[in-house]
């Protein structure tokens, strides 16, 4: 059985503040929903929402911006709203049953605390509003949660450049990677040579990309590139890089910029 509730413990919303939200220990989070509709001043899409993150005993798991959280949903189908921004934690378009397609929600009662940061910006000195709703199940014996993690890395020059991901006992099984040139245009990076222990395993143009993924019914967004493992909604396809020694992320720049990626892992909980 499923429940739809309002989140009641919401304290500090205001601008130029970082309201909390405690969530409740108990029950396995599927979908957060923050709703700014009561003051159209502030949307998830104008900046004025800016970093969200949510953290488990304590520690950072998923961060990222109202507005890429909000492209990222567009990304993958789903609904946008610009006053209510949905944080899916599960994989809707999954292919394999119930069980796969709710592999990374947030199991709570596996944890000693669960609480989500939104940052206000200031529009116009207007207060904000936010009404917050879980969608949620039962507890869960599921040992994995999904993190959002980020990273960013300068390139003086154009060319081909690479990034080492985590590997070994600090990788993880990776489902996404979002990379966002500080051009604002994914259409900086070119090209994508994927290495696992040295050895290629993607080899191909953006466009090709993009087109693997509109075929798989996403929508390639312009101010970022994504790439992602499980696009046909098999997630047995997802980039373990555990197994690997080494992991380079070889990315071809038409021009100087710093990356800036966003990389959603499902990982065990007993690593927070």
């Amino acid at each position: 059985m499923g429940y739809k509730t309002r989140i009641i413990n919401v304290q500090n919303v205001a601008f130029n503040q970082k309201a909390i939200i405690n969530l409740p220990l108990g029950p396995t989070y599927d979908k957060l929903l923050l709703d700014f509709s009561a003051n159209g001043n502030y949307t998830a899409t104008n900046g004025v929402v800016t970093t969200i993150e949510v953290k488990a005993n304590g520690r950072r798991i998923f961060v990222d911006t109202a507005t890429n959280i909000h492209n990222r949903n567009a990304y993958r189908g789903l609904y946008v709203d610009a006053q209510r921004l949905m944080i899916d934690f599960t994989e809707p378009q999954s292919r394999g049953g119930a069980n796969e397609q709710l592999l990374a929600s947030i199991p709570s009662a596996m944890l000693k605390s669960l609480t989500v940061e939104v940052q206000f910006g200031n529009n116009g000195n207007t207060t904000p509003s936010m009404n917050v709703f879980a969608e949620s199940r039962g507890p869960s014996e599921n040992p994995f949660i999904l993190k959002r993690l980020d990273f960013t890395q300068g390139f003086s020059s154009a060319g081909w450049q690479t990034l080492l991901l985590p590997s070994g006992t600090s990788g993880g099984i990776i489902k996404r990677a979002f990379l966002h040139p500080t051009t604002g245009a994914s259409s900086t990076i070119t090209a994508v040579d994927l290495r696992v222990n040295r050895v290629s395993i993607w080899d191909v143009t953006k466009d090709i990309i993009e087109l693997n993924q509109r075929v798989n019914k996403m929508t390639p967004q312009g101010s970022f590139l994504t790439l992602d493992f499980v696009e046909d909604g098999n997630l047995a396809q997802a980039l373990n890089t555990e197994r690997a020694k080494e992991i380079e992320l070889r990315l071809n720049l038409n021009a100087a910029c710093s990356i800036t990626g966003y990389v959603d892992y499902i990982d065990p909980v007993g690593r927070l």
